[in-house]
Order: C-alpha cells, then structure tokens, then sequence
C-alpha cells in the first residue's frame, strides 16, 4: 500500500459533510480536529502535528477547501486531494 493510502486508510480526521452558511463542503476535515487526531493517536505534539499537516499541504496532499489557506490549526476546512490517474 502506498503511503498516501496509508494516511488515508489511518482517517486522520473523520470525513464529514460540513456546512457554513448555504455552502456544502464535502469529504473534509476541520484542521484543529486533525491536530487533536494526530496528537491523541500518535502521541505527537501539537506543534509535530501541525508540522506534519503542513507538510502535506507543501507535498499536495491536503488542501484548503477554498485554496485560500496554508494549514492553521483552526476552524478551517481541508480535504485530502484526488488521487493522480
């Protein structure tokens, strides 16, 4: 198994269809949930965690929903990107 299906298959953060205002945004994840999985889990800390999503983002792997952010350790919604065919 590749690594990125490793992540994936580890649910990092549980999927959910998450909503604000009249906007759907689905399959994702909410970036300060994500750090509490990866600190809860791993045993990491939560600067390593927040590394380690950053990371991702500069590898492709995770991005914002909207694109408009790097990752924060907030109230900001993520998703794992597709797959390369």
């Amino acid at each position: 198994m590749a690594r990125r299906d490793k992540l994936v298959a580890m649910k990092l953060a549980p999927w959910k269809t998450k909503n604000r205002g009249k906007v759907n945004y689905t399959q994702c994840f909410i970036g300060s949930e994500a750090s509490d999985w990866i600190v809860s889990n791993l045993g990491a800390t939560r600067p390593q965690a927040i590394r380690l999503y950053e990371r991702m983002v500069d590898k492709g792997l995770v991005k914002h929903v909207l694109e408009e952010h790097h990752f924060k350790d907030a109230n900001l919604y993520y998703r794992f990107t597709p797959r390369p065919e």
